[in-house]
This record gives C-alpha cells, sequence and structure tokens, in this order.
C-alpha cells in the first residue's frame, strides 16, 4: 500500500445563514448549487474542472423570496437551464436558472 493522500482545501463557501440542505452540481458542470433552510438556494459558477489550476468558484446570484420555509431539496433539470427546489412549506417551485447563468 502506498502513501495516503491527502486532499487540498480548495475554497470554503458559506453563503448562508441557515444550515445547507443541498448541493448539486448541474449536470454540465458549468455550476453549482447550495440549498438552505434560509428558503433561499445560492449559484456559483465554477470553471473547468479538467483544467490544471483549480477552478475559482464565482458567485452568480440567489434564488429566493417565495418559500416561507426551509428548502428540504433540490434538483437541475438534464439541460441545466432549470433547477426545481421543495420546502417544508409544502411547495415545490421550478426556477429558470439560465437567466443567472
Amino acid at each position: 500500500m502506498g502513501d495516503k493522500l491527502s486532499p487540498e482545501l480548495l475554497y470554503i463557501l458559506s453563503p448562508h445563514r441557515g444550515p445547507i440542505s443541498g448541493v448539486k452540481f448541474s449536470p454540465d458542470g458549468r455550476t453549482l448549487a447550495i440549498s438552505s433552510a434560509d428558503a433561499t438556494v445560492s449559484l456559483y459558477r465554477i470553471g473547468d474542472l479538467d483544467s490544471a489550476t483549480p477552478p475559482v468558484p464565482q458567485y452568480v446570484g440567489r434564488l429566493h423570496g417565495t418559500h416561507t420555509q426551509g428548502i428540504s431539496d433540490l434538483s437541475w433539470s438534464p439541460d441545466s437551464k432549470s433547477i426545481v427546489t421543495v420546502s417544508d412549506d409544502s411547495t415545490a417551485v421550478i426556477w429558470d436558472a439560465e437567466m443567472l447563468q
């Protein structure tokens, strides 16, 4: 058995006031969505994951204003153009993620 690899910490993202409830990359790999108990989703554009240098996440916006309670899950559409969020307020919302990308 060889040496164990030690992963390198690249970034800490802390965009929310409440606990984080989900983290999902878009199917095209370009955007990271982070949902929270504060009823918001933060979106970050991610650089080329195949490049020699680590990608720098760029904040592109926040989805908010519809849910009245925390977001419990999120999912991307296969084409990366929409995000659906579900909340403890018993609602599901479909968001246009293209406008933030």
